[in-house]
């Protein structure tokens, strides 16, 4: 059976094509947020939850047995068999920065362009870059509650849309093992994992729980109060992104006359709605063409 590494919280998947370069986790801890906005909020004002990217080992009846500190780490997913990361069709269930993001103007589209992460200026906005040799990408869980999305931009209320959003999205080795290589930022070895039959699951995550249980990782069982509750965690992955111009969000925001960073949302009526916990920590996924 193949081994998996899943992935659960606030992070973006960057891929070129239908290969999945790596998967970019936000420094959501120690950074003081800088994109025009008040300390400890986002851009849009909404409140910036700090989140903690963290790793944890699990034997076959899901029990931890090892969790290592992800923050200013590199981090390689290897399938023995090699070659690039290939994504299975339900990979599209990831939330498209692109269809949220992209804005049409009256001098030519306007994108988001994603961040190197080793590019001084960018650098503490990164908690860890996790990369990909080989195996293939899945995405799961998908919830039974739709959420809104809401794009950028002034008729944006137009191109409203809804979707089911998966809360993990997993890689998986296409071999019967696989090793998880951590490394400090200038390379150094930190530690190799190895998965295999007695140990064949890991959870990559950034959460608002610093060493939660694989329970509470995986739980869709919260029940939402009636009203309109926003994935205001979603929105670390912005920081990962530079508006056209290279201005700050706010910026951005102020421009496309928008009042709310895109991000999902769901308007719960009657006896409420079940939820993963935290109302969401939804990932997502962008094309990077460029290459960057």
């Amino acid at each position: 059976m193949p081994v998996e590494v899943q992935f659960r919280g606030p992070a973006l998947f960057v891929s070129k094509g239908n290969v999945v370069k790596d998967v970019r986790l936000p420094n959501a801890e120690t950074r003081v947020l800088e994109d025009g906005g008040p300390a400890n909020t986002h851009a849009d004002g909404s409140k910036a939850t700090k989140h903690y990217a963290r790793l944890v080992i699990l034997d076959r009846e899901n029990s931890v047995v090892g969790r290592f500190n992800l923050l200013n780490t590199r981090v390689r997913l290897v399938d023995p068999l090699g070659g690039s990361c290939g994504a299975c069709t339900s990979f599209d269930e990831v939330i498209d920065l692109r269809r949220l993001s992209d804005r049409k103007t009256s001098t030519g589209p306007q994108r988001l362009r994603v961040r190197d992460p080793e590019d001084a200026g960018s650098r503490n906005r990164f908690a860890s870059v996790v990369e990909f040799v080989g195996g293939v990408i899945d995405a799961n869980r998908p919830l039974p509650m739709m959420w809104d999305m809401v794009p950028i931009g002034s008729d944006a209320e137009a191109q409203k849309f809804r979707a089911r959003v998966p809360i993990l999205t997993i890689w998986r080795s296409q071999s019967t093992v696989a090793q998880i290589v951590i490394e400090n930022r200038d390379g150094g070895l930190l530690s190799a994992i190895a998965l295999d039959a007695n140990r064949p699951k890991a959870v990559i995550y950034d959460f608002d729980s610093e060493w939660p249980s694989y329970d509470e990782l995986v739980q869709v069982d919260e029940i939402l109060d009636v009203g309109t509750h926003v994935d205001d965690d979603f929105k670390w992955v912005y920081q990962l992104l530079i508006p056209p111009g290279d201005d700050n969000l706010k910026t951005w925001l102020e421009e496309a006359t928008a009042t709310e960073l895109p991000a999902p949302s769901a308007d719960v009526k009657g006896e409420g709605a079940r939820s993963p916990g935290s109302s969401g920590c939804f990932h997502g996924r962008i094309d990077d063409g460029s290459g960057g």
